[in-house]
C-alpha cells in the first residue's frame, strides 16, 4: 500500500476468513487454537463454546440462529502472536493463518455454517511511503 497523499493513513485491514470444512458447520470437534493464553471482555455463551487457556472450543453444533461471537484477547506486540489454528477434530481438517505483522485485534464469529476468525492489522502509512503486510494461509488433513 503506497501512500501517494499529503496525510498520513492509519486504519485497520482484516479478512473474514469465512470456514467450512468439508461442508459441516461449527461443532463438538472443532476448536480455535493461538500461540497465548487468551482472554475476552465478552466471552462467547458458555452452553456454545467456551475459552479454555490458548483454545477456544465449541462445546454443542451450532443451530438456527446460535451465534459464537467475542473478541480474542491476550495477544503481545510481535508478529511471533498472529498464528491462528481452526481445526475440527472430527472432520480431519484444518487452517491455519499467519501473518508478518503484529495483531491490532482478533474478533471471533460464527454461525450454524462457518467459523470466522478475523485477524486486525494496524495500518500506519506516512505521505509517500509504502506499507506491507502479508497473511499466509496452509490447509491440511490429519489422521
Amino acid at each position: 500500500l503506497k501512500n501517494t497523499g499529503r496525510q498520513k493513513m492509519e486504519t485497520t485491514v482484516y479478512n473474514h476468513n469465512f470456514l467450512v470444512l468439508d461442508g459441516k458447520g461449527p461443532g463438538p470437534g472443532a476448536a480455535i487454537t493461538v500461540p497465548y493464553t487468551i482472554r475476552s471482555a465478552r466471552p462467547p455463551r458458555a452452553e456454545l463454546a467456551e475459552i479454555q487457556g490458548n483454545r477456544i472450543v465449541y462445546k454443542k453444533a451450532l443451530t438456527g440462529r446460535d451465534v459464537v461471537t467475542c473478541p480474542v484477547e491476550g495477544f503481545g506486540a510481535s508478529a511471533a502472536d498472529h498464528e491462528i489454528r481452526i481445526e475440527d477434530r472430527l472432520v480431519g481438517a484444518g487452517m491455519s493463518i499467519h501473518g508478518d505483522r503484529p495483531l491490532a485485534r482478533i474478533f471471533l464469529w460464527s454461525i450454524r455454517s462457518n467459523i470466522s476468525v478475523e485477524p486486525f492489522v494496524a495500518v500506519r502509512v506516512a505521505p509517500g511511503k509504502e506499507f506491507t503486510w502479508t497473511s499466509s494461509y496452509r490447509y491440511y488433513t490429519f489422521p
